[in-house]
């Protein structure tokens, strides 16, 4: 029984699999029998990207074999599912391939490395690849990120955006709200405050800072003069509509606002808010 393949150390390790049967280093398969890989990570392929790949195909040919791996009388692509596309716009109906006998969490695994590697992942399909590692070899974190070749702190922050709510997923994959500003969201319990505070980071195009600011936990510290509700919802209304720290002292008839800013770009944003210029 061949040993256990540590496949985190890079995408050399695929050298290392088990040949197909048909004992052939390299041959060149009709693109019309291979499939794609029915776990590829990548859920969003970049068309200009795509695009640029087919151009030097068209030009150069494939200059790095596709991997593949015997499913009946076809094929299914373990590595190179770029490469295959790019080739069938570019017209081209025979490509080089690898054919390697592999598992499917070998598959998952080499495919999940393949495009960390060459950091072709969105958060969210980083996130979700990093969950189906894990689910189907039954492993833990910190394994997940050994054979990976990332640290295990990485993989929990990529995980632990699953947690958020479906659309701030969405806005994560098209690029509209970074990983920095949706690991800030998290610390946010309330999914629906946390579907808020996506709002106000895309309406007010908030910084990662900000937007920690905007998520922390309000202080419990003892005040002097204990607010009412009334002015506890005006200082509410006014940490909403700044977007930044705001803290209200005094009574109905006499006090004072206190409003943070944290850099200059900060402070001219709140001046053009409170302004209107």
């Amino acid at each position: 029984m061949p040993q256990k393949r540590k496949l985190g150390r890079g995408l050399d390790s695929i050298s290392k699999l088990p040949k197909g049967g048909t004992g052939e280093e390299v041959r060149n398969l009709s693109v019309d029998l291979i499939d794609p890989n029915p776990d590829q990570p990548r859920e969003i392929f970049d068309e200009n990207a795509l695009a640029e790949l087919e151009a030097s195909i068209a030009a150069d040919g494939i200059l790095q074999p596709i991997v593949v791996r015997p499913a009946g009388k076809r094929y299914q692509v373990v590595m190179g599912e770029r490469r295959l596309r790019a080739a069938m716009n570019a017209g081209r109906r025979l490509v080089p391939a690898l054919v390697r006998d592999v598992t499917d969490p070998q598959m998952l695994e080499l495919s999940l490395v393949e495009n960390i590697q060459r950091q072709d992942l969105n958060p969210m399909e980083r996130a979700r690849a990093y969950k189906r590692l894990m689910r189907s070899l039954s492993i833990t974190q910190d394994e997940a990120a050994r054979r990976v070749g990332v640290s295990r702190a990485t993989v929990a922050n990529f995980v632990r955006l699953l947690d958020l709510p479906d659309v701030i997923q969405e806005h994560v994959s098209r690029g509209t709200i970074s990983m920095g500003h949706a690991r800030a969201i998290l610390a946010i319990k309330d999914p629906s405050k946390q579907l808020q505070a996506a709002k106000k980071v895309i309406s007010r195009d908030l910084s990662v800072r900000q937007t920690e600011l905007l998520a922390s936990p309000k202080p419990k510290k003892a005040r002097k003069s204990a607010l009412s509700p009334e002015l506890r919802a005006v200082e509410d209304d006014l940490r909403e509509a700044l977007g930044t720290k705001v803290t209200l002292q005094g009574t109905a008839k006499r006090g004072k606002i206190t409003v943070q800013y944290f850099s200059q770009d900060d402070l001219e944003r709140i001046i053009e808010t409170v302004t209107g210029r």
